[in-house]
């Protein structure tokens, strides 16, 4: 949970976070609402899978891996499209520009 509130820079997560949620308090993933939660991997398999096919779990141990863990939405593990040519040309040259104009900044102070 740390990892994924770190993600989030410079932005804030004003929702429930528990760094480490422990076994005993499981029944918390029912929850109908958005909140990052860390889970020891080993503490998955007491998760029922219906549960699971609700939330988005990220596996930090082995983000590629897939598991039996399946829900109505296919594997947990989704990999994003690679974005189209000309979006990522844009915003290369658009990243290379700024960091021009900032060395060129910090070479006139």
């Amino acid at each position: 949970a740390e990892v994924i509130s770190a993600l989030l820079f410079p932005f804030t997560w004003q929702l429930p976070y528990i760094p480490v949620l422990p076994k005993d308090m499981l029944e918390f993933l029912e929850a109908p609402l958005s909140f990052f939660v860390g889970i020891p991997t080993a503490n998955l398999k007491f998760v029922d899978k219906n549960v699971l096919s609700e939330i988005v779990v990220v596996d930090l141990n082995d983000v590629a891996s897939s598991t039996d863990y399946e829900g109505r939405r296919g594997p947990r593990t989704k990999i994003p499209p690679a974005l189209p040519a000309s979006v990522s040309t844009s915003i290369s040259k658009a990243l290379h520009r700024l960091l021009r104009e900032e060395d060129a900044l910090e070479a006139q102070m």
